[in-house]
């Protein structure tokens, strides 16, 4: 009820809002490639009619990522309410209530702090996309290696009719099935134990293995 109550109230503000700034961009004298207001609207300069053109000011202002978020806040309310009223499939107005959590990101065009995290993280996409190649390259590495030193023999047994790769435990009194089945299940153990989360649900048990895991580690 109050909770319903505020999100209409907030709705309302927030549809004003982009309707008020939909209605209005296609007057102002701004670029969106460059990102600037012409403010020399007392000087006689030369303006790219296609640059500062009607049309464009609106594709711009609709097609911005931020705008788009503003949408996205709000336009889900209004698809529930039509949706509702129609009878519509309760998994459709499920997934419709979680787009909601879109409304969160509109704080970021009023927090300096979300534009000073997003600028540096444009910033430094050389950086992260370097550390995301030599991350994949770790896992496909170490992932191989480990699949190799961990994979055990093949074994057909009672308990496992259709056969199955069988490794010593980690005590090497016993055998045990091998839990890297494949090079792709490999991955998870590498991608957990390069970012030093160790889940320790699979593990190395071979002294091989366990060297490789080191490697890894470091």
């Amino acid at each position: 009820p109050i909770f319903g109550t505020v999100e209409i109230i907030c709705i309302a503000m927030f549809t004003i809002e982009y309707l008020t700034r939909l209605l209005t961009v296609m007057t102002v004298r701004f670029s969106f490639d460059k990102g600037e207001i012409d403010l020399n609207v007392a000087e006689e300069v030369v303006i790219n009619d296609n640059e500062y053109s009607t049309a464009h000011n609106f594709w711009g202002f609709v097609l911005n990522a931020l705008n788009l978020i503003d949408l996205a806040a709000i336009l889900p309310f209004y698809i529930d309410l039509a949706v509702g009223s129609t009878g519509g499939g309760l998994g459709f107005l499920r997934v419709l209530r979680l787009a909601r959590v879109f409304r969160v990101f509109k704080m970021g065009k009023y927090n300096k702090g979300m534009q000073l995290v997003s600028r540096v993280m444009v910033q430094s996409a050389p950086a992260l996309q370097l550390m995301l190649f030599f991350t994949i390259l770790g896992m496909v590495l170490f992932g191989s290696m480990l699949f190799f030193c961990e994979l055990g023999t093949w074994k057909l047994t009672d308990e496992y009719p259709d056969g199955v790769y069988m490794r010593r435990t980690s005590d090497g009194l016993d055998t045990e099935p091998s839990p890297f089945t494949s090079i792709p299940a490999c991955f998870w153990w590498v991608i957990v134990t390069q970012t030093t989360v160790g889940y320790g649900d699979t593990y190395p048990t071979t002294s091989v293995g366990k060297i490789v895991g080191t490697v890894t580690m470091l």
